[in-house]
């Protein structure tokens, strides 16, 4: 299906991008940014979340299979009920862009991974 074949492609540009960052000698991070429908409440019952979920899961095998290749699961460190039409400017499949007060909350969610993540490639480095 072209569900399946979108799946595997794109694990194959983040296998190329994992093979490029590894040939530099450069680490690279993945965040995920969860979409509106996985902060609604019947996720787990909706075709596009269990998608979203198995790429998730293909992010985390890459990461485990890979040193300096890291992937943050945002949406599994939430810990938070949110309402996405408070965090996204709107509604509908191809409108993931974040509202201010959506960019301000997933800034806060990830600068200590971020920082954690700088702080250890620059102990590499140095």
């Amino acid at each position: 299906s072209d569900i399946h074949e979108s799946l595997y492609l794109s694990e194959l540009h983040f296998q190329q991008m994992v093979q490029m960052t590894k040939a530099a000698d450069i680490p690279f991070l993945v965040i995920w940014l969860p979409a509106p429908l996985e902060l609604g409440s019947n996720v787990q019952d909706s075709v596009l979340a269990k998608i979203l979920s198995t790429h998730r899961k293909m992010l985390k095998r890459l990461a485990a299979e890979h040193s300096k290749f890291e992937f943050w699961d945002s949406f599994n460190n939430i810990g938070e009920k949110l309402n996405a039409d408070h965090i996204f400017l709107s509604k509908g499949l191809n409108n993931y862009h974040l509202s201010a007060k959506g960019s301000r909350w997933f800034a806060k969610k990830i600068t200590p991974g971020i920082n954690s993540f700088l702080m250890a490639t620059l102990k590499d480095h140095i």
